[in-house]
């Protein structure tokens, strides 16, 4: 409201003016150029408007640094998400047996290069258009899946990925015939 009474004084003033002077028969004058005016409007807007507006722009800062602040905490939750999820995998593959040396060492570099392009782009001054030159992160993860797929064939004569998720056995009918057995 205070807002309002602010941005429609002008209005209101020439309305109020004009009122007079048709109930005057024109013949009202401001003598003092307006000060009188000027000296009635300066304790609302000393006295109303301008607190209103310190405890709005006030709010509006709290907000922004509450917003930010609540966005750093998840970038973190999420980075340490995708750390702890990384050293799971990599443990994993530690715990591959000595004779799969040259699987190990294939998964732990896809691995390492996922981590140096997270590492890459969480750098300030990544542009968009060098980012769609390196490409997707996807492809360190598909290859990791696909090696970890053919080592899990070779083993067990199922994919990984085919046990992890819960689509690709509803859609066969294996999950009932699975659990009865």
């Amino acid at each position: 409201m205070p807002l309002f009474a602010y941005s429609t004084y002008e209005s209101t003033a020439m309305i109020f003016e004009k009122t007079v002077e048709f109930l005057s028969h024109n013949n009202w004058v401001a003598v003092d150029g307006g000060q009188y005016q000027a000296n009635i409007i300066t304790p609302a807007i000393n006295g109303l408007v301008v607190p209103s507006m310190a405890l709005l722009f006030a709010t509006m800062t709290s907000n922004t640094i509450t917003t930010l602040r609540q966005r750093q905490l998840q970038i973190r939750t999420s980075l340490n998400t995708e750390s702890n999820d990384l050293r799971m995998l990599a443990t994993m593959v530690d715990s591959l047996p000595s004779d799969l040396r040259g699987v190990k060492n294939h998964l732990r570099e896809y691995l390492v290069q996922y981590a140096s392009r997270v590492i890459a782009e969480s750098r300030p001054g990544l542009s968009v258009d060098l980012q769609m030159f390196i490409g997707s992160m996807d492809t360190e993860m598909n290859g990791f899946l696909g090696v970890w797929n053919k080592l899990s064939m070779s083993s067990y004569g199922t994919m990984y990925v085919d046990t992890m998720l819960p689509s690709s056995s509803a859609t066969g009918g294996s999950s009932s015939s699975s659990s009865s057995s």
